[in-house]
């Protein structure tokens, strides 16, 4: 489901990394920061709703 979200948002290759850090950012969020996805976005957490951003510069997580 979450893979389906991220695809009709424009997010289509995606690593097994990059996924398990956005299932975490939904069940396992304790204010960690969201991961950085392809075409420089950012998936974040935002008053408990998930939000795509392009990525801020000098932040270059995975």
């Amino acid at each position: 489901m979450l893979r389906e979200w991220l695809a009709g948002h424009g997010v289509r290759a995606l690593t097994d990394a990059q996924l398990r850090a956005a299932d975490d950012l939904v069940g396992r969020w304790c204010g960690q920061g969201g991961p950085t996805l392809g075409g420089g976005l950012e998936l974040t957490r935002s008053r408990g709703r998930l939000v795509l951003r392009r990525r801020r510069w000098g932040r270059d997580r995975a």
